[in-house]
């Protein structure tokens, strides 16, 4: 889903895998919506790369920040672990396009 940061409105959501037809198929809708230059900041997913240079260019303020887990602690069963995150370790931040303000990414 992708949120405004500031009024928390929602601008588009999609439902599906996390692949490449699919996260095109939603930042063509995110940008669909938008009118001004924006600042854009996802997880990891490198099919986000694409998605974004093909449907912003170079007009948009894009970031990735990608955080790193551990294993999981206090968890008793196996269903359990299989379904509860991991513990946060560490997270980067990594400039892809413009200049996001760093604080907001």
């Amino acid at each position: 889903m992708a949120l405004d940061a500031d009024s928390k409105l929602l601008i588009s959501y999609r439902v599906g895998n996390r692949g490449p037809k699919e996260c095109r198929a939603f930042i063509e809708d995110v940008a669909s919506r938008l009118a001004n230059r924006v600042q854009l900041s996802t997880d990891g997913l490198h099919f986000y790369l694409d998605a974004i240079q093909r449907a912003f260019g170079i007009d948009i303020d894009f970031a990735q920040i990608i955080k790193y887990y551990g294993g999981t602690s206090g968890v008793d069963s196996p269903a359990a672990v299989r379904y509860s995150p991991g513990n946060f370790v560490s997270a980067t931040m990594e400039t892809i396009t413009g200049d996001p303000v760093r604080k907001h990414i």
